[in-house]
């Protein structure tokens, strides 16, 4: 395919914090021919922050077009397409040769504009040639991005015609298993007040995404209603994506419909199908306080996308204000996204 047909398939965000479902769609999204779904998450946002925006901004001379080429393949296509990564192993050495993807994703850049969308889109034209799974009836190609939340802005300036899907899940939740998440590690849990900084940013340019976004091209979709009927809810992802629904789209797998994919549940326990009990797991995980403290943060964010506080709001001026500076501070930081 070349790079000007390439252009007419249109991209498709999944956008949401990390353990909040992105995974899952991405998986049940993951064989349908008429889309070309990344392996992984990207992790174009870490190289674009690094590589534009603070190098154009307080630099004289950027780094040259070669630098750039070599670290987006080090980010983009490296930490994952590497024989030594299980990752690749389990679901991808027989269907992606490294070389070749390597091959034509530097050719496809060199041949390209070498802006920073022309990064993206020459990844995932080099993915679908790669892998054979790119023809004349792909309709989207499918990116997954963590930490989106300032890039967003950026995504709805580049392609004027991308659709988003936003996950959302109840933050009790979220927070539960990062906690459960952590303790099985050994490691610190995560602050409250960090996480609420995450997910409430996550909820706000969902909010922004509204009024920025015509309505067809943006669908809210929340993990409980994912997970308590799984074919509806793909039926409706279908119907959104104007594509043809299939019994595919019910089954999580990896490597293009090829491998099925047991989840990444936090206990470890694979499963090859929806997990139907993955649901307010919060009330006999997190203590009173920290449901309090949580609720107290988030309130606000928690009502405008529908979930119900389960006691009264018992506010701290002195919180919410740390909170809101480090939402400012982090805007700063993160400006020029």
């Amino acid at each position: 395919m070349i790079v000007d047909d390439f252009k007419k398939i249109h991209p498709l965000f999944l956008l949401g914090i990390a353990r909040s479902g992105t995974t899952l769609l991405q998986s049940l999204l993951d064989g349908h021919p008429e889309l070309l779904v990344d392996v992984a998450d990207s992790h174009f946002y870490g190289w674009y922050k690094r590589y534009y925006r603070w190098t154009e901004t307080f630099a004289s001379h950027g780094d040259s077009f070669d630098k750039r080429i070599e670290t987006a393949e080090a980010a983009m296509v490296s930490y994952i397409f590497d024989e030594s990564s299980l990752y690749y192993q389990d679901f991808l050495s027989d269907l992606v040769p490294i070389a070749a993807l390597k091959r034509r994703f530097r050719d496809l850049i060199k041949a390209s504009g070498g802006q920073p969308k022309d990064f993206l889109e020459s990844y995932f034209h080099a993915l679908g040639l790669a892998s054979g799974h790119l023809d004349d009836g792909t309709k989207y190609w499918v990116d997954k991005t963590l930490s989106y939340e300032y890039l967003f802005y950026r995504y709805i300036e580049w392609w004027p015609e991308a659709r988003f899907i936003h996950m959302i899940r109840d933050p009790r939740d979220v927070y539960a298993s990062y906690k459960a998440r952590d303790i099985k590690n050994k490691r610190p849990v995560v602050p409250i007040d960090s996480f609420a900084l995450t997910w409430g940013d996550s909820v706000h340019t969902l909010l922004d995404s509204q009024c920025l976004v015509a309505p067809d091209r943006r669908c809210v979709l929340r993990y409980e209603d994912l997970v308590s009927d799984v074919q509806a809810t793909m039926q409706q992802i279908a119907h959104f994506l104007g594509i043809e629904f299939s019994p595919g789209l019910l089954s999580p797998t990896k490597g293009f419909g090829r491998v099925p994919w047991g989840g990444n549940a936090v206990s470890g326990i694979k499963q090859n199908v929806v997990f139907h009990d993955a649901t307010d797991k919060w009330s006999h995980i997190l203590s009173p306080c920290e449901v309090t403290y949580l609720e107290g943060l988030l309130h606000r964010e928690m009502l405008a996308v529908g979930y119900e506080l389960s006691r009264p709001v018992q506010r701290d001026a002195l919180l919410s204000v740390k909170l809101l500076a480090r939402r400012a501070f982090f805007r700063v930081i993160n400006w020029g996204l």
